[in-house]
């Protein structure tokens, strides 16, 4: 009886040990953290400076992504600096082989419906300025149509003649390749004429009328199209249509002189067929080549009248 006391004793000390140890257990792991659930930890001041810079840096970056998104749908180009020069200097301001000219005109006549050269200007292949000039009318101007040619009374009113003008024009572009826009209607109201081998118009080249879509292209258009730059907003300036024309001839230029001479061969080889096939008449001058010049129209205007005196045109 004693034995049994003894063990059950024993035992009972084994549970409350047992129970003790199991009490510690459970409130160890109260007091242990979740491993699924870790602290937080308090961020510091550059922490959270660095999430912002962070954070700015990807809004810009979506801002940049979303712009050249846009300007892909819609195709309109940003600004970009004119490539027009502003100034030349040094051996590219020097005359060389290659001017393009602009003209403007006023209105003469009923209604002003006549056009008559009131300013002239030429570049050289480099877009620096050779001349630069106003033109003294010397019929009376009924429209000065200020609004598109940009010539006033007060400009024209004391500029030099026509004559001296369309002299100084001859003299330059004697011997050397004029490049102009629809450039008849120019020389016309020069009174010059020009040789036409010697003459590159870029309403008449066939690439830029496949590049304009039309056989008459604008210079304005073809300003946009080729160089694209918007030109002739407001009032037109003869200079920067020159330079406009001549920075157009020059993008075409390998292209367009490879054609010309291509032309050239072919015409060279049917003369000489047709030379070939009969015989050749004997000119007591000798085989001499035409020598190109500029002729200046023997229609020239009279001397300037006395129109320029009356009072209401003051105002033009």
């Amino acid at each position: 009886m004693s034995q049994a006391s003894s063990n059950w004793q024993n035992l009972k000390r084994v549970g409350i040990l047992l129970q003790r140890l199991f009490s510690i257990s459970y409130s160890l792991q109260q007091k242990l953290p979740s491993r699924s659930t870790p602290p937080k930890r308090k961020r510091s001041t550059s922490d959270k400076q660095s999430k912002d810079k962070k954070s700015r840096m990807m809004t810009q970056h979506h801002s940049q992504q979303d712009d050249d998104h846009t300007q892909v749908e819609t195709g309109v180009a940003k600004p970009t600096t004119s490539i027009l020069p502003t100034q030349v200097t040094g051996s590219k301001a020097e005359i060389g082989k290659y001017l393009a000219m602009d003209c403007e005109m006023v209105g003469v006549g009923v209604d002003g419906e006549e056009s008559v050269l009131a300013r002239v200007s030429i570049v050289n292949y480099h877009g620096a300025v050779i001349y630069d000039s106003f033109v003294r009318p010397v019929e009376k101007v009924t429209d000065f149509r200020t609004w598109v040619s940009g010539v006033t009374f007060s400009d024209v009113e004391k500029a030099p003649s026509f004559q001296s003008v369309q002299q100084h024009v001859a003299d330059l572009i004697q011997g050397r390749v004029l490049i102009g826009h629809a450039i008849s209607n120019d020389l016309k109201a020069l009174l010059l004429t020009h040789p036409p081998l010697s003459i590159r118009d870029t309403a008449k080249f066939d690439q830029l009328h496949s590049v304009a879509k039309t056989k008459r292209p604008k210079l304005k258009a073809l300003a946009k199209l080729v160089l694209g730059i918007d030109i002739q907003e407001n009032e037109h300036s003869s200079v920067i249509d020159a330079q406009a024309t001549m920075e157009i001839y020059k993008r075409y230029q390998s292209l367009w002189e490879g054609t010309l001479a291509r032309q050239a061969k072919i015409m060279q080889a049917k003369k000489s067929g047709k030379r070939g096939g009969g015989s050749k008449k004997s000119t007591s001058s000798g085989n001499t080549k035409k020598k190109s010049t500029v002729n200046i129209n023997a229609d020239a205007p009279p001397a300037a009248a006395d129109w320029w005196n009356e009072s209401a045109l003051t105002t033009a």
